[in-house]
């Protein structure tokens, strides 16, 4: 029995990994595939080896509470209109070389669904995987799997599609990203915020294309991540934000008797938050 759990484990694993990473195979211009099928699909198939919805909840890091939700939904919104005006800083600053173009937040919704997907399965799982392997180490679990994060998009630009290198800069400011989310989620014990920062700004970002003025060439995903994410002043703010993230992180599980913020309980458990609850 325990041979064939294992094997139903992985044959599951293997099912969600395939159904996250398909879309990025067809990785085009600014866009992604919509995520809405592959999502449900992935989250279908938690669903289908836990015990029932309320654990389920809980292990995707989902379980936040209603009024936490709409909370989380309020604060996406408010990232994306500060995104959007940071965007229109970089834009003014680069204008002598680079012309930007609002294309509108029409058509963006998959990326609702991307920031989801990542966030459960880049985020959430493998932190509550670390955290209940070594509860008293939510720094260095926090700080290892924002150097993932940031390898992986450096991988993905890379040797993917578009083939090509992510400015050191750029690499600096997805680690820091990295670090604030990972630090969120272990603070709080659900996705929540960490989604709504991810998905306001994505929606911000996604929503413009950037073209040479000396060439008239449009820039492609990873050159368009180095024009925003490899400015150096973005570069300190996320960096100052990750580091306050940290500091809270490190508060709590002090307090807690070094035990990072409820992701092994609710991972463990099936707990999930009262309404409202931040963790």
């Amino acid at each position: 029995m325990r041979v064939r759990s294992r094997v139903l484990t992985t044959l599951r694993a293997l099912l969600i990994g395939a159904v996250f990473l398909a879309p990025y195979s067809t990785w085009a211009h600014a866009r992604i595939a919509p995520f809405a099928f592959p999502s449900a699909t992935a989250l279908l198939a938690l669903l289908l080896g836990s015990r029932g919805p309320r654990t389920t909840v809980s292990r995707l890091g989902l379980a936040a509470g209603p009024r936490t939700w709409i909370a989380a939904l309020a604060v996406a919104l408010l990232v994306h209109a500060g995104a959007h005006a940071t965007i229109g800083t970089v834009s003014r600053l680069r204008a002598a070389d680079l012309q930007m173009v609002d294309l509108g937040t029409g058509g963006l919704a998959s990326f609702v669904f991307q920031t989801l997907n990542e966030e459960v399965l880049l985020g959430f799982l493998p932190l509550a995987a670390l955290a209940r392997r070594w509860p008293r180490r939510p720094l260095a679990i926090a700080t290892a799997l924002a150097a993932a994060f940031a390898g992986l998009h450096v991988a993905l630009y890379r040797f993917g599609g578009l083939q090509t290198p992510l400015a050191p800069v750029t690499v600096v400011t997805l680690f820091a990203v990295g670090a604030l989310r990972n630090a969120l989620i272990l603070r709080c014990g659900h996705i929540a915020l960490a989604w709504a920062l991810h998905a306001g700004f994505n929606l911000a970002l996604f929503r413009t294309a950037w073209q040479s003025r000396a060439t008239g060439a449009w820039l492609n995903e990873a050159e368009r991540f180095d024009v925003v994410l490899g400015a150096p002043w973005l570069a300190a703010a996320t960096a100052c934000a990750a580091l306050a993230a940290f500091a809270e992180l490190h508060r709590h599980a002090r307090r807690r008797d070094a035990a990072p913020a409820g992701v092994c309980d609710r991972a463990a458990a099936g707990v999930t938050d009262s309404p409202g609850s931040p963790g």
